[in-house]
């Protein structure tokens, strides 16, 4: 395992160990350094200093190349508690964008602030598989109801449609009054819910027509 005392006869030009030193001021024993020269170290990042806090954690392992900070160290976002692969796809995405943004200065600071921040955002008890496919399941069954549903109101809207069709065929011919007018009326906003109707076969006008013709 790393420790200050390791790292304690490092060069004053060697800016990779002085930055993994500072690292491991500040992780303390969450951080392992693996090897010098090439530098390469592993962190365990979490959200909080309280451990019975923190439900979610990861573990970053870091290799240097010689030529850092110039180019970007291979940084590897191992999972330890609480997340699934798609946080783990995403972590890996926002260390390689913090990365990039800072090419050419010391950034192990940042990326790990970063991670700490995603973590803090989803520090909560996760879903285990069987629980995700319980609330598929559930969503499925919702999905069929409403189809249902839906289908249950098509039914009523042509039932409806077809009452209105019945009315008008009884009544053609009727004087208008008040009354048969707002039974047709009403039938006759019942048709527009239904699909059928358009202007190819406004019968319930030609009927009304015929209402006031006579």
């Amino acid at each position: 395992a790393g420790s200050m005392d390791d790292l304690d006869d490092l060069d004053l030009d060697d800016e990779i160990g002085m930055e993994v030193q500072s690292m491991e001021s500040i992780f303390d024993t969450d951080l392992k350094v693996n090897s010098k020269k090439p530098w390469s170290f592993t962190v365990l990042i979490k959200p909080t200093t309280e451990d019975e806090s923190n439900h979610v954690n990861v573990r970053l392992n870091v290799s240097f190349p010689d030529s850092y900070p110039e180019v970007v160290p291979e940084i590897i976002v191992q999972l330890e508690k609480g997340l699934n692969t798609t946080h783990r796809e995403k972590l890996q995405k926002l260390v390689k964008e913090k990365a990039d943004e800072c090419v050419g200065m010391a950034m192990m600071f940042d990326i790990t602030e970063a991670v700490k921040e995603y973590l803090l955002e989803n520090n909560e008890v996760q879903k285990s598989e069987h629980d995700l496919m319980i609330e598929r399941m559930n969503s499925a069954n919702a999905a069929k109801e409403t189809k249902e549903q839906a289908e249950q109101r098509e039914n009523r809207a042509k039932q409806d449609y077809v009452s209105s069709l019945e009315w008008v065929a009884e009544n053609a011919g009727q004087a208008v009054t008040k009354d048969n007018f707002k039974t047709w009326k009403e039938l006759f906003d019942a048709q527009k819910k239904y699909e059928y109707y358009h202007s190819g076969h406004s019968l319930h006008f030609i009927m009304l027509i015929r209402i006031f013709a006579m």
